[in-house]
């Protein structure tokens, strides 16, 4: 969100934004640690370093997904699941509605935080 900017009313996150992903490999590592780049056998291959996820999640999806919403005693749940095409998206919208009256919410959506991943747009143009 941009210096002075306000979030929107209520909401305990703001609207899903494109991030910027690097499409070039990161240079090898000179304490030897693994890189998501180097080759491997399977998908742990991208599994990134504790170090590296932490300070994605502080710095980058934090601010940008998991601040706003007023704390709620009792915390409420919600598991929205369903075939494509079922209507989640209008349901999300009626509950992202009752939620924000309360307070806001946090959406837990792995959609929202797959871009974060140094190397996402690299993984969607080869796989």
């Amino acid at each position: 969100m941009p210096a002075g900017a306000a979030r929107p009313e209520g909401r305990g996150h703001r609207a899903h934004r494109p991030r910027p992903c690097r499409l070039l490999r990161p240079a090898p590592r000179a304490d030897g640690a693994r890189s998501v780049s180097q080759p491997q056998d399977d998908a742990t291959r991208y599994q990134l370093p504790a170090a590296e996820n932490r300070r994605i999640f502080v710095a980058d999806i934090v601010p940008d997904h998991l601040t706003g919403p007023t704390p709620q005693d009792p915390a409420t749940a919600v598991f929205l699941l369903g075939q494509p095409g079922a209507g989640k998206t209008r349901v999300a919208q009626l509950i992202a509605e009752q939620l924000d009256a309360r307070g806001g919410f946090v959406d837990v959506d792995s959609d929202l935080y797959k871009p974060y991943h140094p190397e996402y747009a690299r993984l969607l143009i080869f796989s």
